[in-house]
């Protein structure tokens, strides 16, 4: 893409666009150009620094029943903070507004598309604003949700927004865990403590019914067999409900 001008001052960049986002010559001004023409992205303030954010995963942790020894034994890798590009669509298709978020990258980590933006305090985008380390090259076009969103692409505005990501290991499995750097809310995966703690009141309960089995054994080994028989019935079926909950 050649001849396309900064949307601060106007001044033209001649060569071709080889990376975003574009660095004006002569304002210095960062900005993003694609089909539509050229615009001024934004960024999301990160309102949590590293600690704090490490501290929202820990409660979230201990939120979980069990949660106290499981957020004792995670192992958090590094914490590092990322910003996100989202489009925000200012207008639909049939006129209205819409205010609809979508994802600039086509894979995201948990949270990313759970973005609300109402009442963010966004402002434009500068080179020295966050380090451009931290910004996710985005991996989608605006016109990526014209379908999908019933969206007008041309009303775009990409957002960069902060998440603070990391990695943590519990009994062997790996998960990612990300926490909203503006709001504080935390995103990722429990299934493997919310698994292991549902398995518990089945067992318990399958003790109790083998103890009671032994009991009924003493009196007719006919009654103890059908204990076993609706004891197998009511774990086989247990089971089957707790695999629908967590699929």
């Amino acid at each position: 893409m050649s001849g396309v001008r900064c949307p601060s001052c106007s001044g033209p960049y001649l060569e071709k666009v080889a990376s975003l986002p574009v660095i004006c010559a002569r304002c210095g001004t960062a900005f993003y150009c694609d089909e539509f023409g050229s615009y001024i992205p934004l960024v999301a303030a990160c309102r949590l620094n590293e600690q704090e954010a490490t501290a929202r995963i820990m409660e979230w942790a201990s939120g979980v029943k069990g949660g106290r020894e499981f957020s004792k034994n995670i192992e958090l890798a590094k914490m590092t903070r990322k910003y996100y590009p989202v489009f925000v669509y200012g207008r639909a298709r049939n006129g209205e507004r819409s205010g609809v978020v979508g994802s600039a990258v086509a894979v995201a980590e948990p949270g990313v598309r759970n973005i609300e933006m109402d009442g963010v305090d966004a402002q434009p985008l500068l080179v020295t604003a966050a380090d451009q380390s931290e910004l996710i090259k985005p991996t989608l076009g605006p016109s990526a949700y014209r379908q999908l969103l019933s969206i007008d692409p041309s009303t775009r505005t990409m957002c960069y927004y902060p998440f603070w990501c990391t990695q943590y290991v519990y009994h062997g499995r790996l998960n990612t865990v990300t926490v909203d750097g503006y709001s504080g809310r935390v995103s990722g995966d429990l299934s493997v403590e919310i698994e292991r703690k549902s398995g518990m009141p089945l067992a318990a309960a399958a003790f109790v019914a083998l103890g009671l089995e032994g009991a009924l054994a003493y009196v007719s080994w006919m009654l103890a067999l059908a204990a076993v028989i609706v004891t197998a019935g009511f774990t086989v079926h247990i089971a089957r409900r707790k695999k629908e909950e967590l699929s």
